[in-house]
This record gives structure tokens, C-alpha cells and sequence, in this order.
């Protein structure tokens, strides 16, 4: 995770990272996922994101997304 979150710094993120990022932060951190949510909504693949979301019963983000 922390690799991942020091790739956020550049202006460049890729849409891939960002939403691996998500799919750590729900199954190891899910205190950081909403705010990750948030932040990211247009770049982040929301399919594959409410999958995992729902795999590790993260349902607030789940009804975000």
C-alpha cells in the first residue's frame, strides 16, 4: 500500500493504480477506502471496486459507489 500511495503524488495516475489502491485499502484498511472513494470517484473503476467492496462487507462504500 504504501508504494501505491506514493505513486498519488505525481499529476499523472494512472486509473489501474488507483483502483488497486481502492481494493487494498478495502480488504487491509477499509478506514481510508471512503475518503479514497471520494476523492478518486471519476477515476477509478467503480465495477470492479464495489466487487471487492462487497467481498469484505465495506457496504457504505458499497452505496457510494
Amino acid at each position: 500500500m504504501i508504494l501505491l500511495e506514493s505513486g498519488l503524488g505525481s499529476e499523472k495516475v494512472n486509473n489501474i493504480l488507483l483502483t488497486e489502491l481502492g481494493i487494498l485499502y478495502c480488504q487491509h484498511d477499509p478506514t481510508k477506502l471512503m475518503n479514497h472513494c471520494r476523492t478518486y470517484i471519476n477515476n477509478i473503476n467503480t465495477s470492479k471496486l464495489i466487487k471487492y467492496s462487497e467481498l469484505n462487507q465495506c457496504w457504505k462504500e458499497v452505496v457510494f459507489l
